[in-house]
């Protein structure tokens, strides 16, 4: 290629894009950046921007179809975190802020977003950047990130009530986008309502579906929400992909505002035979948090957790996050896929599946799960329980009614310290047992059809059988 037609390539995308700074944008913290940004989104060409921090006062709305791509993003989140990036958050560091990043301060125009369709928290939310356009959008390598002090002037962790965070913004990122890719993008701040919300706004008309977050940072949480009420359409498929998705927990734990989930997915879906919106995949991602209803499901179909950790801790006397993290549903919610999980200190335990599999109405299969079980398959909380004794790591069969307990009904047990004798129990009492020659033992003796004791034969009550030429036979 001649200098003269790589220089027209480059003369050619440059007329092709946008940034802030042709309007008069200059991405130092201190400068009010609000009107550059929105002149060069309302140019209608994909915005580019440059590595910066640039102050937005009010809520960014960003327009029909919009490509915002930035230089990278500061990978800053909650917990208990306040290194690398986070502790740049501090007066007269914030321009130390690496990437591509928005910081909001809550003093401008902050826009109301109406849902009727819900009757909960999600029927009014103010968020710092709003995507309220049922199409396709694209936003890469970005960080919207709520102003605060993480760190006083001093270098001191700030408090709950001393971080100065802005004020006016219930959620951080709302979208009712569809087939969508926000890909590096950074989510950041303790917002009341959630983190990031995806939403169904018109159910009657809408397909907000398959829309795609891939490497991001959400804080705060993640909502899926559609028709809390009534049938509707839409949010089908919505994927994350390596994405780091965590609760609302302050830099000092204990101010963290723990009635909010790390993931919370709801809404009614038009079909006779479904419970709600449908095909949610999260694969690789990380979920982390305190509340103790972590992950909380409620009229949803067919979610898939592959490959995926979850760390949700607990802190002692905090309300709404003194218990370790649980998945929870409803009657409403069926179907969940749990696919090796990893198990993370205080993590997602295998009580917490298990209970989940009792509670729900539909089935639920977890392979790998932590802990003590393999693999769980149930259906409407009858399940098949593969696992190994946690303390004699001895094989196990549970057939069972009872999810939540490892000693309900049926149990076939191969027992390790008796030569892998082949037990079977119900309700935890042996009822026989088949050693390795095939010789079967009763604990009380057989019983004729009729319950009493006693074998047909010459045989006692205390008789060994034995399988012999294809027959059961006695031993005297």
């Amino acid at each position: 290629m001649t200098e003269i037609s790589r220089s027209a390539q480059i003369a050619k995308r440059a007329s092709e894009v946008v940034t802030p700074q042709d309007f008069g944008a200059k991405g130092d913290y201190v400068t009010d950046d609000t009107a550059a940004i929105d002149l060069a989104l309302a140019s209608g060409k994909p915005v580019f921007l440059p590595e910066g921090v640039y102050r937005y006062t009010g809520t960014l709305s960003l327009p029909e179809g919009v490509i915002l791509k930035g230089e990278g993003t500061p990978r800053i989140a909650t917990f208990p975190q306040s290194t690398g990036n986070k502790s740049k958050l501090r007066p007269n560091f914030k321009t130390q802020l690496k990437g591509s990043v928005i910081i909001f301060d809550g003093t401008g125009t902050i826009n109301t977003i109406n849902m009727s369709n819900r009757s909960d928290k999600f029927s009014s939310m103010t968020p710092a950047v709003s995507y309220d356009h049922a199409t396709e959008m694209t936003i890469s390598d970005i960080a919207f990130i709520q102003d605060m002090d993480v760190l006083d002037s001093g270098g001191s962790l700030t408090t709950g009530s001393s971080d100065n965070r802005a004020t006016g913004y219930s959620v951080g990122f709302y979208t009712r986008a569809t087939k969508s890719l926000l890909s590096n993008v950074n989510v950041f701040g303790y917002f009341s309502d959630q983190g990031t919300v995806i939403s169904n706004a018109n159910p009657s008309s809408e397909n907000n579906d398959y829309n795609s977050f891939s490497e991001c940072i959400l804080s705060s949480g993640v909502a899926i929400v559609g028709n809390d009420s009534s049938d509707g359409i839409g949010l089908t498929g919505q994927r994350f992909t390596g994405c780091g998705i965590y609760g609302t927990d302050h830099h000092t734990r204990a101010d963290g505002l723990y009635a909010v989930n790390v993931l919370y997915i709801d809404g009614n879906l038009a079909s006779a035979t479904s419970l709600g919106i449908r095909g949610h995949t999260f694969t690789s991602c990380n979920f982390r948090g305190y509340a103790n209803n972590a992950i909380s499901l409620d009229h949803c179909d067919d979610l898939i957790f592959n490959g995926c950790v979850f760390e949700l801790s607990n802190l002692s006397g905090v309300t709404n996050a003194d218990a370790d993290g649980k998945i929870v549903g409803t009657g409403n919610t069926k179907d969940v896929r749990i696919i090796a999980p990893a198990n993370t200190g205080d993590s997602l335990n295998v009580m917490a599946i298990d209970d989940l599999a009792n509670t729900i109405a539909g089935s639920v299969i977890a392979l790998g799960s932590p802990e003590d079980a393999s693999l769980l398959l149930s259906n409407n909380g009858t399940a098949i329980k593969l696992r190994n004794d946690a303390n004699t790591n001895d094989p196990i069969i549970q057939l069972t009614n009872n999810t939540t307990s490892n000693t309900s009904d049926w149990q076939i047990r191969m027992d390790s310290s008796s030569s892998d004798d082949l037990k079977f129990i119900y309700d935890n009492v042996t009822v026989f047992k088949v050693d390795n020659s095939g010789i079967i033992t009763p604990t009380s003796g057989y019983k004729s059809s009729d319950g009493t004791a006693g074998f047909t034969g010459s045989a006692s009550a205390s008789a060994t059988l034995t399988i012999k030429n294809g027959l059961i036979v006695a031993v005297s």
